[in-house]
């Protein structure tokens, strides 16, 4: 199943596209309850979407040399 079928997941992938956010900030953005959002990130982090900061903050992944966001998948494909 890919990571971005579900509609939650849509939505906090696409709200870390404009940088990295706490959990608190995704929640205010999404207006989604804690345990939901943490599963939604567990998801992503799982398959590579997400990663967590050495500060807490999740974000989309990074390119090691650059620095550039860097969605390794095509959006909604597997």
């Amino acid at each position: 199943m890919d990571a971005l079928e579900s509609s939650g997941a849509k939505l906090v992938y696409l709200s870390l596209a404009d940088g990295s956010k706490s959990i608190d900030a995704l929640r205010a953005v999404l207006d989604l309850e804690k345990g939901a959002l943490y599963g939604l990130l567990r998801t992503l982090r799982e398959r590579n979407l997400v990663e967590r900061t050495a500060a807490g903050e999740y974000r989309l992944p990074r390119d090691e040399l650059s620095g550039d966001a860097r969605p390794h998948r095509q959006y909604g494909t597997q």
